[in-house]
Parts: C-alpha cells; structure tokens; sequence
C-alpha cells in the first residue's frame, strides 16, 4: 500500500510505533489549531475517530455497495445518544469488546447516553455513588480518548508534516505504477488507470 500511494503521487504519512488512529488525531488536532475553520474529511471505518467530527468535520466510512456513509455531528448524537465529543466518555462506560476496552457492569448505551446527559457529560458525576467503577472508566476513557489527548505533553508531537490537499495527478509515476500493478496482478486497477476512472480528477499518463 505504502509504495502504491508513493507511485500514485498520494501524500500518506507514517510513524514508527504509531497506530493509524493516533496519526489522524494528531493531524486533525493540527489543523483545528492552525485552520480553526478548515473543512475535514476522514477516510475511516473506525468508530473511534467519530468523536473528532464536528461541524467542519465529518467521517466518511467505507461501504462496498450504497449510498456513500456519512457521518456528521447529527447521525452521532442521534446513533449514541451523545455528541461526538463526548463519545469517548461513553464508551468509557459502555466499553468495547472489539478493542478490548473494559466498560462498567450493566450499564448500556441508552443508559450511558442518560447518565452522562444528566450530569454534565462528566464521568466524576455521573458514577459519583459508584466509586468504585470511576477508575475503570477513567482507565478505559483514557484508552479510547481521542479528541483531548494531549499529544505533545506525551513526548508524541509530530514533527512538521506537508499539509494535506488533493494529489498532483501531474506527479504519478505512470511506467513504474503500471509496473507495480503488473507485479501484483492488479488487472482492475490497472483497467481503471487506464480508463482515468480510478481517481475523481484525470490521471495524465507519461512518464
């Protein structure tokens, strides 16, 4: 993957040590910070990057047949009961099995989505009679936190990156990509290539 997006000319970032989640956050937190009012598009079937849409923010997640699955602020409130901020403290309650993520014994989503409404979106509130699973949630809110996380105070930053935009289609690497799609048998991409359908804008064929 990473050589066929360097042929293709696609700008793609990667750290030793980092998950992909981790990288997109951190981008994501970058460009709040410099571009308040930039308008974000995130690539991703990850459920946990849906606590970073916001209003210049949404996720689109892949589907292989459909309509194209979208996600903003509305379809995460109305899906989790919470906003998208606040939906890392959700799960921080519900937990996920799928990442191993512990949550607190019988409580839900619906129910989740009810305590953390009635006290302020705080985790400190709303399990103030149960102390003892404050620290299991606060152990499993930090595992799944995505939006707060402090990158820099955790010896994380990332050193300055080229800033995203749409690909140079002028860049590609025409012969050596078709050489890459030849090595691996990938006779539909390579159709697609040809044919100037496999990005929305035009592939200009050269070397």
């Amino acid at each position: 993957a990473k050589a066929f997006l360097t042929l293709a000319g696609i700008h793609h970032v990667a750290r030793r040590g980092w998950e992909a989640d981790d990288l997109i956050a951190a981008l994501w937190q970058n460009v709040r910070r410099d571009h308040p009012e930039a308008q974000i598009r995130i690539l991703s079937a990850d459920k946990d990057l849906l606590q970073l849409v916001d209003s210049h923010t949404e996720q689109v997640r892949p589907v292989s047949s459909g309509p194209t699955d979208r996600w903003d602020v509305a379809r995460v409130s109305e899906k989790y009961g919470v906003p998208p901020a606040y939906l890392a403290t959700a799960m921080a309650l519900i937990g996920d099995t799928s990442d191993n993520i512990p949550g607190v014994h019988g409580i839900g989503p619906v129910k989740a989505a009810k305590m953390l409404t009635e006290n302020g979106y705080l985790l400190e509130r709303a399990l103030a009679e149960r102390p003892e699973d404050l620290e299991v949630a606060r152990m499993s809110f930090a595992l799944i936190n995505l939006r707060t996380f402090t990158y820099a105070e955790e010896g994380l930053m990332l050193p300055d990156l080229p800033p995203f935009g749409p690909t140079s289609f002028a860049g590609v690497l025409s012969m050596p990509l078709i050489r890459y799609l030849d090595r691996y048998l990938l006779e539909s991409v390579k159709t697609r290539l040809a044919a100037r359908s496999l990005w929305h804008q035009p592939v200009l064929i050269g070397d």
